[in-house]
């Protein structure tokens, strides 16, 4: 049996939440960017080496996600095809999957050329956009 593709993206949330270096790497940007803006409301002059420090917490942050969000990507990708296919939003596992019909567009210029037009003609010239899914942790 298949695992289902919203499990596999709330496993990969929750793994990268539990990983005790992506936590420390976490706790450091939290801390640079308290300092930073202490630094601020002092001193704005000083605040250059604080900057580097937030910057390199940041990289250090997304090196150690990385690994997670490649799986939690290739989740939502099989999630956004699925719930894409059968048109409706579906949570499941703490993660919703929001559908959102694409948008519809009509050529009102043609219509407006013809006079009392019935509703055939104006979907004649209507076309419905891409469909769109929103995928988030509950």
């Amino acid at each position: 049996m298949l695992v289902s593709p919203f499990k596999l993206y709330r496993e990969a949330v929750e793994a990268m939440s539990a990983d005790p270096t992506v936590q420390a790497a976490r706790q450091q940007h939290r801390e640079a960017e308290a300092a930073l803006a202490e630094l601020r409301a002092r001193h704005a002059e000083e605040e250059r080496p604080l900057v580097e420090e937030l910057h390199e917490a940041e990289i250090s942050v997304t090196q150690w996600e990385d690994p997670y969000r490649a799986k939690m990507d290739d989740a939502q990708a099989l999630i956004c095809e699925a719930v894409a296919s059968i048109g409706q939003s579906v949570t499941e596992f703490g993660v919703e999957a929001k559908y959102s019909a694409g948008r519809r567009s009509t050529k009102w210029e043609s219509v407006a050329r013809r006079l009392n037009a019935p509703q055939s003609l104006i979907d004649e010239f209507t076309t419905p956009g891409k469909p769109s899914v929103t995928v988030r942790v509950l």
